[in-house]
């Protein structure tokens, strides 16, 4: 079979004759030639092994090598074609300057080890250890720790080996897949989109583009299939410093930040089902200090450690650094595990530093959980939604209802702390159902004086059958109810 290097050369060849030598040998096979020539003579028997191991790697050609083809990397569970295609890049720098998006997943080494070829095939051959690390080279990618697991903060020259498929390491094989992934963003200058779905992908604290990445403008930090959460650290300096033009970065189950590094043009950011503690918010806004639009959707934390979940207080506290520049605010706590036993006081979800705010337009919060209960005295006032009585005792209509004086309720604390002077659109999800949605509109048009659009979750469209009495009676004060 032709070996790694003919194949790398074979690809520095131009699209065209690539494509007249697979015709050739299409025509040339006996079992898939054209119709036989009348009176010609016969053509020699191909060398069958030759031509079979060319086919191949014109299949291989056809699948790696076609310009159109990689306008999007994407790797998933095979190491060996992650190589293959880094080889492809090396081997072709146009190929590279056409990708567009970069998308990696996890290696699963399992399927090879237990193959019977597992004891003398290789997953990277002594070949693909000189070329990559040539290139690994090339770039100066250097790893934060050393083989004697020291942290080594001028860096260490990042090295692959070569490795047999039946020795091959299981989960992390984190020194291959940082290489491979540096590389894959190293060879391609005009990427958009970079985004590592696996939890060990990462890449090295240390490298040196060529270029600048001016395209790139979104990266995604996610886990894989397995679940287990990610950490964001000062391995994307280096990334985020050749990136001019970064304006989205998207983390999920993220479960540590590190200092390291900072991104002064992006703008719009999201930890998505993640477990910060107090100290990670702080590094967000370090890290991202012209942050406009921020989304933090709470989940359930690690097995291990003993990090502390940060309150909504807190989460208020760590963003007042940019407050003349945060213009959306998203806070999904439904899925806190503080939330849901109950642990967080008053204080602990009181948001009243939202009034320090004053570039905030839209805020998102879902408190199902964060806010506990009313208790039986505090809802003792029964309230008639359907016909109340005035002075005289004679019945009202619903058109002309009013709200009643609004007790001091936990609720009621809580919807006066999510004050912020510009807010102009409040979704406030998971109120429970007995809270008096109509007094919420008072307060709602006093606490907000710009404030046009409310959503507050299911039952504000049509609580307890009146939905249209409640919109007619918020849009009195002004507010549109969605």
């Amino acid at each position: 079979m032709l070996n790694s290097p003919t194949m790398a050369s074979l690809l520095t060849l131009p699209q065209e004759l690539l494509a007249h030598i697979a015709t050739i040998l299409y025509n040339r096979t006996p079992r898939t030639g054209n119709e036989p020539v009348v009176n010609a003579p016969a053509a020699p028997p191909p060398d069958r092994e030759s031509v079979s191991d060319l086919s191949k790697t014109c299949r291989q050609l056809r699948s790696f090598g076609q310009a159109e083809l990689f306008t999007s990397i994407t790797c998933k569970d095979d190491p060996i074609q992650a190589i293959r295609l880094i080889r492809t890049l090396l081997s072709r720098p146009d190929l590279g300057a056409k990708v567009k998006e970069i998308i990696l997943s996890d290696f699963d080494a399992d399927n090879y080890r237990n193959s019977p070829e597992a004891e003398s095939e290789w997953l990277i051959t002594p070949d693909d250890e000189a070329v990559l690390n040539e290139a690994l080279e090339r770039f100066d990618v250097r790893s934060l720790t050393d083989s004697a697991g020291e942290e080594v903060y001028t860096g260490v020259p990042l090295r692959i080996e070569a490795v047999k498929k039946r020795k091959a390491p299981r989960f992390p094989w984190s020194p291959e897949q940082s290489g491979i992934a540096a590389l894959a963003i190293l060879l391609s200058p005009n990427v958009y989109n970079i985004a590592l779905h696996a939890h060990n992908w990462t890449i090295p604290h240390f490298a040196t583009p060529l270029c600048t990445f001016d395209h790139l403008t979104e990266i995604t930090w996610e886990p894989g299939p397995d679940g287990e959460g990610v950490k964001i650290d000062g391995s994307m300096e280096w990334l985020m410093d050749a990136a001019p033009n970064l304006k989205r970065f998207y983390g999920y189950i993220v479960e540590d930040m590190e200092g390291g590094g900072s991104h002064k043009g992006v703008t719009n950011v999201v930890m998505g089902y993640s477990y910060l503690d107090s100290s990670c918010f702080d590094l967000i806004v370090s890290t991202f200090p012209n942050m406009t639009d921020f989304t933090y959707t709470a989940d359930s934390g690690p097995t291990w450690g003993s990090t502390t979940e940060a309150t909504p207080a807190e989460i208020i506290d760590a963003l007042l650094p940019l407050k003349d520049k945060l213009t959306s605010l998203t806070l999904d706590l439904n899925f806190s595990p503080a939330a849901q036993d109950d642990d967080w006081d008053e204080d602990e979800v009181n948001m009243s530093n939202l009034s320090q705010m004053t570039a905030l337009g839209y805020l998102s919060v879902t408190c199902m959980g964060v806010i506990k209960e009313e208790s039986d005295d505090e809802d003792s006032e029964s309230e008639d939604e359907d016909e109340d009585e005035d002075e005289d005792g004679n019945e009202q209509s619903n058109e002309t209802k009013e709200a009643k004086p609004i007790k001091e309720t936990s609720h009621v604390k809580f919807l006066q702390s999510l004050m912020a002077p510009n807010l102009e659109v409040l979704h406030v999800l998971g109120v429970p159902e007995d809270f008096k949605i109509m007094a919420f509109a008072d307060i709602a048009a006093a606490s907000y004086p710009k404030l046009k659009e409310i959503g507050m979750g299911y039952h504000l469209s049509d609580h307890k059958g009146e939905g249209a009495v409640l919109k007619a009676y918020f849009k009195e004060r002004g507010i549109i109810v969605v």
